[in-house]
């Protein structure tokens, strides 16, 4: 299984793991109803705070009905989760998400979707 992660809505910064050269830095995951979950050492699989970040999704999005044709599927939730916001999915502008931030004193309603990185948060050793 390879890396996920994004960049900080606030900062534009590659949320990097523990494994990089870069080390791992504060992170805050914030969710649309006021709970932030705080991340110090992120690991690269999704995890922030305890909370994983596609079960998130699926949790956020599982009574739209423009993702429907996922929920039907006999799938885990975190994948289901990470369907919903798959580039192959043509709904996925229609997906809410988790987002993620630096400045931990910001809510989710404060910034933008968070964008995926393309280094997935690992930038060698």
């Amino acid at each position: 299984m390879g890396f996920f992660s994004w960049k900080t809505s606030d900062t534009n910064r590659s949320i990097t793991n523990v494994h990089s050269s870069k080390g791992a830095f504060r992170v805050t995951m914030l969710m649309p109803d006021g709970d932030k979950f705080i991340e110090d050492d992120y690991e690269g699989y999704g995890i922030f705070g305890g909370i994983d970040f596609y079960d998130a999704v699926y949790e956020l999005n599982k009574d739209n009905p423009k993702f429907e044709h996922i929920m039907s599927q006999g799938w885990e939730n975190r994948f289901k989760g990470i369907m919903m916001l798959s580039h192959n999915e043509p709904n996925r502008e229609f997906a809410i998400a988790p987002r993620f931030v630096e400045d931990g004193s910001l809510n989710w309603a404060d910034v933008e979707d968070s964008k995926n990185c393309e280094s997935q948060g690992y930038f060698g050793l």
